[in-house]
């Protein structure tokens, strides 16, 4: 019997170790796109398609040729945090460019909707030091605005960069 009982018990952790390597690939592997979505929101570019009340439109202003910069915020953090948020690194490097090019006009497009709203965290403070900057412009990116009549229009309009593992860095690497 305990022959048995070993042979049973041998089977059983053979099967759940079968089982669970089949999961771990297929789950690295396989998994939908949307599915691992579902689970993972802030990997995703589903805000750049939400239309809520944000900051004004690069579409609506012409830029100086040759005497501008642009920064992208391509994450979703203003969305998840209902008003515009940035990190200190993002700050530091927009207020090097604010300062050492006083004649130029620097943007900050911000991919994911949102409004200004100081509520006293730390973003609200990095951002109230950017906005001392004249020559400092945020604004909200439209994605789809910003791609249309160009050849990475359909890339977007077809889902294929947000489908992708990576969508946040792809959707910025086509930005840029």
């Amino acid at each position: 019997m305990n022959v048995f009982y070993m042979q049973r018990c041998f089977k059983i952790l053979l099967c759940v170790a079968i089982v669970t390597i089949v999961i771990i690939f297929l789950q690295s592997q396989y998994i939908p796109i949307k599915v691992y979505r579902l689970f993972y929101p802030k990997d995703g570019i589903n805000c750049y398609r939400i239309q809520m009340p944000s900051l004004p439109e690069i579409t609506e202003i012409s830029p100086r040729k040759g005497k501008s910069i642009f920064f992208h915020e391509t994450s979703c953090r203003s969305f998840f945090n209902d008003k515009i948020s940035i990190t200190a690194r993002q700050a530091c490097a927009v207020e090097s460019a604010a300062r050492i090019n006083p004649n130029y006009d620097v943007y900050l497009l911000f991919t994911s909707p949102g409004v200004l709203k100081y509520e006293g965290d730390e973003s609200d403070r990095i951002l109230m030091a950017l906005l001392r900057y004249n020559n400092l412009k945020l604004l909200h990116l439209d994605y789809e605005k910003y791609t249309k009549g160009t050849p990475l229009e359909e890339l977007y309009s077809s889902g294929k960069v947000d489908n992708s593992y990576w969508a946040q860095s792809h959707a910025s690497d086509v930005l840029r």
